[in-house]
């Protein structure tokens, strides 16, 4: 699962690069704040127009702990971990990144395949819990610094990102529409339990197997559960402490909690990132609840970080990188 991310992580960089280091430290504006209780906050806004009043649009990425833009010093070029897209509308928006904990939101590699290395700073607070604190606080420091629409403050989450939105809208009544993109609403262990229990269905395990996986699965959550706050023990190269944060409240949770509009955005054929079936769930839920406030948009051709593929013949034909459709689509639900 970490190497999946990872990669993922890797492509979306490639997709996406500015040319030299000079270019694009001319082109954002960093802001740095220190915390009492999360120390430093880095905060990067794409700075054309900046002094024009417009909405504020904070991107929150996925999983990685990695910085948000990596200058490569074997080609020159500085490479995004997200979607370059949103860059896009920064004549529309204030567009806005952060940090993780204990990495910094700008840094320089040796080359693109370069493992990052971090810190004891990074594990310890690699938690739900920073990444959404932080976010709100940033939240409050840009509506005084920036000239912000009033009312415009929406937040957009990809991945693990977008388990943490609505939970900054939690947080912060200044927001008002999230944006959920392949993000998990219910835990991510239950994804795993689903998968196990599919593919004994397609016969790609028996099901005595899938029993063997889900009974690990459950083990594992119980470990969790009984040491909460631990950074040494580990699953998936992730720590309990980690896991415990992302599983404590689940992101569906949250989301029942906003009265605000909720875009949760899916791809039909994301299962190892964000399993759609979870999704589906989310989407029954707020029916269930008759609940008004979630927009629930599926993509049935695309996966994860929305490559699209098709099947001719039987077989899987790639159709190239959709992101900056569903980006259009984002922005145009956004300007409703």
């Amino acid at each position: 699962m970490r190497a999946l991310f990872l990669s993922l992580c890797f492509i979306l960089a490639a997709a996406a690069s500015v040319s030299g280091q000079a270019n694009f430290l001319s082109q954002i504006a960093i802001y740095k704040l220190q915390d009492k209780q999360l120390g430093t906050i880095e905060i990067g806004v794409l700075n054309k127009d900046i002094t024009k009043k417009k909405p504020l649009l904070l991107v929150l990425g996925g999983s990685g702990l990695e910085p948000t833009f990596k200058f490569n010093k074997q080609d020159g070029r500085v490479y995004w971990t997200g979607f370059y897209g949103f860059s896009n509308y920064q004549d529309r928006y204030h567009i806005v990144y952060l940090n993780k904990a204990g990495i910094p939101l700008y840094d320089t590699v040796q080359s693109q395949r370069t493992v990052y290395k971090y810190g004891a700073v990074a594990k310890a607070n690699n938690t739900l819990d920073w990444r959404a604190e932080s976010a709100s606080k940033a939240i409050n420091f840009l509506v005084k610094k920036l000239p912000v629409e009033a009312g415009q403050v929406y937040v957009v989450g990809h991945s693990q990102g977008g388990q943490v939105a609505p939970k900054v809208a939690v947080l912060n009544r200044r927001v008002k529409k999230v944006v959920m993109m392949s993000s998990n609403t219910l835990d991510h262990l239950y994804d795993r339990i689903l998968l196990a229990r599919l593919k004994a269905q397609n016969l790609e395990m028996s099901y005595q197997e899938s029993q063997h996986v889900v009974d690990s699965l459950l083990q594992v959550q119980r470990a969790i559960y009984t040491h909460p706050a631990d950074t040494t023990r580990t699953f998936w190269e992730d720590t309990y402490k980690k896991w415990y944060s992302y599983s404590k409240e689940t992101p569906l949770e949250n989301m029942l909690r906003l009265q605000i509009p909720i875009l949760l955005i899916a791809g039909g054929r994301d299962v190892e990132g964000s399993y759609i079936a979870n999704t589906d769930y989310a989407a029954l839920e707020f029916i269930r609840k008759g609940k008004t406030n979630l927009t629930y948009k599926v993509y049935p051709t695309y996966d994860h970080i929305y490559m699209e593929t098709t099947r001719r013949l039987g077989e899987e034909v790639g159709l190239g990188m959709k992101a900056n459709i569903v980006i259009a689509d984002v922005m145009s639900w956004l300007a409703q």
